[in-house]
């Protein structure tokens, strides 16, 4: 036996209605709690399908030559690529040779060869510098005048500031190659490319 919820009558365990006061003994289950109002819910469905209509019109937008939101935000630039050529505090050069530095560019965007070149010691402590492409310095080796992005002759000292049409393969030249008899030394720092 068990009692009814309502008025508290001793009815059979087995009873649906109570025979005193006719209520139902079924227990419902209980309600689930909501997240919030009813709106909230409804204000994030609407905000879900304005997305979805927002990213179509941007994704077509292209085609029809109108400015979406990719358009608007510039384009993120990479990082400035950075090549090493030479760093040393001293380079003996033999009287009519030259040391010269290879290097290749691959980077599409506009690059710098940067550095500074001081003659250390032998005769006036002056050498001619410059910087050459593949032909340039096949031309120079051979005796004949060629194309220098950069020339520099009989200098004890010079910076470097070379702007080098990217890709390609490029040439650093100190040559002591005028000089008949004097061995030169000089220092070559921070000769590097920044392409950005």
């Amino acid at each position: 036996m068990k009692h009814c919820r309502y008025c508290a009558e001793e009815i059979q365990d087995a009873a649906v209605i109570c025979r005193f006061c006719n209520r139902s003994q079924v227990v419902a289950p209980p309600e689930r709690e909501s997240s919030g109002p009813a709106w909230v819910a409804g204000l994030i469905i609407a905000g879900g399908i304005a997305m979805s209509v927002f990213a179509y019109v941007n994704q077509t937008s292209g085609s029809r030559g109108k400015a979406g939101v990719t358009e608007l935000l510039p384009p993120m630039a990479p990082p400035p690529a950075l090549v090493s050529i030479v760093d040393t505090s001293a380079v003996e050069i033999r009287a009519g040779h030259a040391e010269y530095f290879d290097f290749k560019l691959s980077d599409p965007r506009t690059c710098t060869l940067e550095g500074r070149i001081v003659g250390l010691a032998g005769g006036r402590r002056d050498v001619d510098v410059m910087v050459l492409d593949d032909d340039g310095f096949t031309n120079w080796r051979n005796g004949s005048q060629g194309r220098a992005y950069f020339s520099e002759t009989r200098t004890s000292a010079v910076s470097l500031h070379v702007v080098l049409p990217s890709p390609g393969s490029y040439h650093l030249v100190v040559s002591n190659r005028f000089s008949v008899f004097t061995r030169k030394a000089v220092q070559i720092r921070n000769a590097q490319v920044t392409c950005s």
